[in-house]
């Protein structure tokens, strides 16, 4: 009687230890399945992307971003599985408004053309060159070209609703430009 007794108490926590690893190993798969879906939504979003990626899953992507990033890790030597987190911004910047260039005096060469230094500065950007000239074979150097931009990227923290409760907003990035438009994406590796 005892040694049923034994073995019954035996197999109810064996059953009861499998039953609390199977639930364990779910909720780990669960979490793992709400943060790939939750990339794959961030992944859509127009402005602002914020990814929570294996290292596995990482190397599975196929992104413009990514072979940005796998470029300068590798141009600065740093293996993949020391960061923790990166962020992309990518810029485009055009500008359509019709911008005065300078034109300084004309200066005669010896083989009886010209060049005439010309070159603009803008809050964006600017250049400077030369325009070689003996009319029918005009060309034009540009011997300095700049760009002034500043970016500044803002990172706001969880907001919870009186103080500790429940979380009202999740935390946030935004990048703000100076000139042009801003596509951001923000990648934190887990274990």
């Amino acid at each position: 009687m005892n040694n049923i007794k034994l073995y019954l108490i035996g197999a109810i926590v064996l059953l009861l230890t499998g039953l609390s690893l199977v639930l364990h190993r779910n909720s780990i798969l669960k979490k793992d399945r709400d943060r790939q879906t939750e990339n794959i939504a961030n992944i859509t979003k127009e402005n602002e992307r914020q990814l929570v990626l294996k290292l596995s899953d990482y190397k599975a992507l196929n992104a413009k971003w990514k072979t940005t990033l796998d470029s300068t890790l590798k141009a600065n030597d740093i293996a993949l599985k020391r960061v923790k987190g990166a962020t992309v911004i990518d810029i485009q910047y055009r500008d359509t408004a019709i911008t005065k260039i300078v034109y300084k005096d004309a200066i005669k060469l010896p083989d009886g053309s010209y060049k005439i230094a010309a070159g603009f500065n803008s809050q964006c950007w600017g250049f400077k060159g030369e325009i070689l000239t003996n009319d029918p074979k005009s060309t034009v150097n540009i011997t300095e070209k700049t760009a002034n931009n500043s970016i500044q990227l803002v990172v706001t923290k969880n907001k919870y609703f009186l103080g500790f409760l429940w979380r009202t907003h999740k935390e946030g990035f935004n990048a703000y430009s100076d000139c042009g438009k801003i596509d951001i994406t923000k990648i934190d590796f887990v274990k």
